[in-house]
């Protein structure tokens, strides 16, 4: 059964539907008073749906004859069915994997759970208010197991904070694969504080031997629930053996993992990182092996030096001094740099030293000139 996907018109009228069922509801709390009947309920929301151009739809449905739905206890639907009957299958396996797939896919994803009495081991009928709930059925192994499914699916949810810990944070649920509509495959991965959980969902007939599935990171992923166990009545299509990710990118992630998928089956994984997650350190700061002190000692030295050059150059007794000291005011520059970035300005200012060399510089390019 391929998946139907709406039209941008269809989504549109669902949302203006979705306006007048909200307007409906809250018009009729707000003029609801003690001593009304559900017939004057029924009338009053039959007239207000009518007012928005609107045709009751619970009306004359397999022949309800009311407009809306309402009763003095907390049963308040008809004409819905049991949810194995609306499963789609040719056969009563069938329709039992599809509501165990759907059941676990409900687990899995956010928000919290609701089950009608009845359903928890597949009731065939309605829930019918003039009548018991069907626990005869729990004689037949089919109906047993499913009851033992869902005993084990609400232990899995309560076991697994990944699952509650985060239903309202967006870092709690993140999409693998919800574009798969060919093979009607969806994977996603649930979050708390200390578990990642993957899901991988099967809602077609179809067996995959081998499936490539992407993963959030390099680890080790163990199946730790599937809907496919023979204990449920499922032809036991698991993945016995704990899985190793492989650096091979699927579905947009980096590494992946090959597993086997059960037709009409959810398998969960648990998720193990092998590798820390890598955060970047801060660049640690090159010692220098000099003291503050003795890089100024060391440039005041070579600057004196260099001074007494110059001074033998503009006296004319140095012959070619002047060019020797040009060449040492080039290589003290760098030295003067150094010592600039390394000392403190609690210590020492450099501005004076870079002034008096800027002067000396200035002297001697007019003295080479001349010569």
């Amino acid at each position: 059964m391929a998946v139907t996907i709406k039209s941008e018109r269809e989504i549109e009228l669902m949302r203006k539907a979705g306006e007048i069922l909200a307007r409906t509801h809250e018009e009729l709390a707000a003029a609801i008073r003690p001593g009304m009947t559900t017939m004057d309920i029924d009338r009053l929301g039959e007239k207000i749906i009518r007012g928005f151009g609107c045709i009751p739809s619970f009306k004359n449905y397999n022949g309800y004859p009311a407009s809306i739905c309402v009763s003095v206890n907390d049963e308040v639907v008809h004409g819905k069915g049991s949810l194995v009957n609306k499963m789609p299958g040719q056969t009563f396996e069938d329709k039992f994997a599809n509501l165990r797939a759907a059941y676990g896919f409900m687990m899995g994803h956010p928000g919290k759970k609701l089950l009608f009495m009845g359903q928890d081991f597949a009731q065939m009928d309605e829930w019918n208010e003039n009548a018991s709930i069907e626990w005869e059925l729990l004689q037949y192994p089919i109906h047993s197991q499913m009851k033992e499914y869902v005993k084990e699916l609400n232990h899995f949810y309560t076991s697994h904070p990944a699952l509650y810990q985060k239903d309202y944070q967006t870092e709690g649920f993140e999409w693998i694969n919800c574009m798969d509509a060919a093979d009607n495959i969806i994977a996603f991965l649930r979050r708390g504080a200390d578990e990642t959980l993957l899901f991988v969902c099967n809602f077609a007939p179809q067996l995959h031997e081998k499936l490539t599935v992407g993963v959030p990171f390099k680890g080790k992923y163990k199946e730790i629930f599937n809907s496919d166990s023979e204990k449920f009545g499922g032809s036991g299509k698991v993945n016995p053996r704990m899985k190793s990710s492989k650096a091979e990118e699927c579905d947009g992630k980096e590494n992946s993992i090959t597993i086997q998928l059960a037709p009409l089956g959810i398998s969960v994984f648990s998720c193990t990182p092998t590798e820390p997650e890598k955060k970047e350190k801060p660049a640690k700061t090159k010692k220098t092996t000099h003291s503050t002190k003795s890089v100024k000692e060391k440039a005041e030295t070579d600057l004196q030096s260099m001074m007494a050059d110059a001074a033998a150059a503009f006296n004319g007794k140095a012959g070619g001094t002047a060019a020797a000291a040009a060449e040492r005011l080039a290589g003290i520059s760098d030295k003067l740099a150094e010592a600039k970035a390394g000392l403190s300005s609690k210590i020492i200012s450099l501005s004076s030293i870079a002034r008096r060399q800027a002067g000396l510089e200035e002297g001697l390019d007019k003295k080479v000139g001349k010569e």
